[in-house]
Parts: structure tokens; C-alpha cells; sequence
């Protein structure tokens, strides 16, 4: 389950690739 604040460019991208992005996005979103 992707979180809706979740960026439409990260949630297109194929597979891993977007499962990466997710990963560092979950953290940036966090520090800030």
C-alpha cells in the first residue's frame, strides 16, 4: 500500500526501481 502523498512520477516507474524511490522518499518525507 503506497501512502497518497506519494509522488505520481515514483508511482509510475516499474517495479524495484519504484520500490527504491519509495524507500527514500518515505525518508525524506520523514526528516522534513
Amino acid at each position: 500500500m503506497k501512502p497518497a502523498h506519494t509522488s505520481p512520477v515514483i508511482a509510475s516507474l516499474p517495479g524495484s526501481k519504484s520500490d527504491e524511490l519509495l524507500k527514500a522518499w518515505e525518508k525524506y518525507e520523514a526528516q522534513t
